[in-house]
């Protein structure tokens, strides 16, 4: 008796301690402030980048929301047609290859503050944000409370801290289909008798909102079917509310990608099934490969670990296999199509986060730390401190861009060419017209792309072959000569005073860019201006050339807009206000 009153004693003293500490740690409002404070960091990082670094995508999704903007203040009364007539402007716009929601989305703060790259960006952010929120609630719930004090590393990983300050829809799909699998668990953690269907509700809203923003995160369906069939809780779908919200989401998505498949049947082409993807299911080595760029090779020995307390602990063993059992058919789906990426792979930084959190709570209380008890509430913060410090230190200079630079390059086009239309070439074609719209309310500048011109007589205008540029061969040499003569007419042809060229890095692909800078020195082009554009590892050089024709000038003057070739049709671009 006497020695267990003395445990009694020392373990109560110990708790009176540690208690003050622990509290705080354990609060939730310290842990959202901690939060709060983890991703002012990617917002700090990323600070002098406006998020459409990402050429191909980023300035795409931008301009697209500017698109849906300008389309309803015209009144929709043609959407195709207009669409149509906004590409020949501003040949960047791609609305037929994405779902359209998080586009209307962004719209919207386009209407509210102005159209800007910077403003795209936070709307990006604040659904990182979202993610880590329901990060937070889910290791409170579900693992500790003294766990959530690191959901914020979810947002310090490379995965999240690069595309997060990108515009792209990747993290948006992303936290709303972790907060479908979060209303989900709500859902499970109840007897089927007392089923919380309001939350099942929520979840299915957020599976069919999270498809409408990007396809790849529908793996969160057959995930969420996963899950519930393992619990033996698919009779909650025959709910009649339940039943009822199934219909309207799946008739929804079904409606919206009928639509995206009648307008561009070719996209879906990406999430084609062939037998050699089906074959590479069992070693997935792309995504494999992928894992340690997304989380962190030193995150893996803390993911192991969580796995295995997952697994020991009888309350959280069901829980480490529906995580395995996710993260093994994310894996199959994902490498079993064509389109491969590894920012369809970021569902990896919430599941390292989580497992991450539970090796933390494991170590607090293992035997290891047994005469340290008064101290094993620093063990998470610990932790916390050491993998932040990991993050920051392999992201912060290799993973954050930029390319700013182009905005000078808008708005000298704007000031010495007004109205008119300018020839562009080079890779970041998209970043030059978003940039251009940004400074034009008025509609009255053309981007006009030199790769969708007729390069070659035999072959139509935007389908150019340039395989014959990088033919050096003996043979070659007269028809690259003759179509030298071609392209330079094809210049002449469009009426157009201006070209803007990248500058020729001497990589692959780049023959035609080249080719354009050895015609620009043998016609005489007047080089005016060059831009040297700061994309932290490296410069671009972009070169304004003023193109002057002397039958042009005797003629009248210069071209004020140029009609394209579409599907068949010409079409002028979309009217100046």
């Amino acid at each position: 008796m006497y020695f267990r009153s003395n445990e009694r004693a020392e373990s109560e003293s110990v708790a009176k301690e540690i208690r003050p500490a622990a509290a705080m740690i354990q609060s939730l409002r310290f842990q959202f402030v901690l939060l709060l404070g983890l991703w002012a960091i990617p917002l700090w990082l990323h600070w002098g980048n406006d998020g459409i670094w990402f050429q191909g995508d980023s300035p795409r999704h931008a301009l697209n929301a500017v698109f849906y903007l300008d389309l309803v203040k015209e009144g929709l009364p043609n959407p195709v047609e207009y669409a149509h007539q906004y590409y020949v402007r501003y040949p960047a716009i791609s609305p037929q290859r994405y779902p359209p929601l998080f586009h209307l989305l962004l719209a919207g703060a386009f209407a509210v503050f102005g159209v800007s790259g910077f403003l795209a960006k936070t709307i990006v952010q604040l659904f990182a944000l979202v993610l880590g929120v329901y990060t937070l609630l889910g290791l409170r719930r579900w693992v500790s409370s003294d766990a959530g004090i690191v959901a914020g590393l979810v947002l310090l990983m490379p995965g999240i801290m690069k595309w997060s300050g990108a515009v792209m829809l990747n993290v948006p799909a992303l936290a709303l289909g972790v907060a479908c699998l979060f209303h989900l668990r709500c859902v499970l953690e109840r007897p089927d008798s007392s089923s919380d269907y309001k939350q099942l509700c929520l979840a299915l809203v957020f599976a069919a909102l999270s498809i409408c923003i990007h396809p790849t995160v529908g793996v969160v369906i057959p995930i969420a079917g996963l899950w519930l069939l393992l619990d033996r809780r698919w009779r909650c779908l025959l709910n009649p509310r339940v039943l009822a919200v199934v219909v309207a989401c799946v008739v929804t998505c079904g409606l919206l990608y009928w639509l995206l498949f009648r307008m561009s049947s070719a996209q879906f082409s990406q999430a084609a099934v062939s037998n050699q993807g089906l074959e590479s299911v069992l070693w997935p080595r792309f995504y494999l490969h992928a894992i340690p760029n997304l989380i962190g090779w030193w995150s893996i020995p803390a993911v192991v670990v969580g796995v295995m307390w997952l697994l020991m602990m009888p309350r959280t063993r069901k829980d480490a296999i529906r995580i395995v059992l996710a993260s093994l058919l994310t894996l199959g789906l994902l490498q079993s199509i064509w389109a491969k990426d590894e920012r369809y792979l970021l569902w990896a930084c919430p599941a390292a986060t989580w497992l991450i959190a539970c090796a933390l709570v494991a170590l607090s209380g293992s035997r290891l730390f047994g005469g340290f008890r008064k101290k094993v509430w620093a063990i998470p913060v610990v932790g916390l401190i050491i993998y932040s410090t990991y993050y920051v230190a392999i992201t912060k200079d290799k993973l954050i861009k930029t390319v700013n630079g182009f905005t000078r390059v808008a708005e000298h086009v704007i000031r010495v060419a007004p109205g008119e239309p300018v020839l562009y070439h080079g890779t970041y074609d998209g970043t030059v017209a978003f940039y251009l719209r940004c400074l034009d309310d008025d509609l009255r500048q053309q981007l006009v792309m030199v790769r969708k011109l007729q390069l070659q007589p035999d072959r139509p205008a935007g389908k150019p072959s340039l395989q014959w540029l990088a033919d050096k061969s003996r043979e070659r040499q007269q028809e690259i000569s003759r179509n030298q003569k071609w392209i330079a007419a094809e210049l002449r042809r469009t009426g157009c005073n201006w070209l803007l060229l990248e500058e020729p890095s001497g990589g692959k692909g780049e023959a035609l860019a080249d080719l354009l800078v050895t015609l620009a020195e043998s016609q005489k082009y007047e080089l005016l201006e060059v831009f040297n554009v700061d994309m932290k590892s490296r410069t671009r050089r972009v070169m304004l050339y003023r193109i002057r024709y002397q039958e042009a000038q005797g003629q009248g003057g210069t071209k004020r807009s140029l009609p394209m070739q579409l599907e068949g049709r010409t079409y002028w671009p979309v009217s100046s206000r």
